[in-house]
């Protein structure tokens, strides 16, 4: 999910509409995508 993310804002896109596009690419809601977002970056954060 995060190198999807990096994806879009690679292409110039600001986060929200980054998220966005990845929620659609990916069937799921934008609220979706947060949360998993969230998730990811307090996980690697511990390392």
């Amino acid at each position: 999910l995060p190198e999807h993310m990096r994806f879009y804002l690679d292409q110039g896109y600001d986060k929200k509409e980054a998220m966005k596009a990845v929620a659609k690419d990916r069937g799921v809601s934008k609220r979706d995508i947060y949360q998993l977002l969230i998730e990811d970056d307090t996980t690697s954060q511990g390392e």
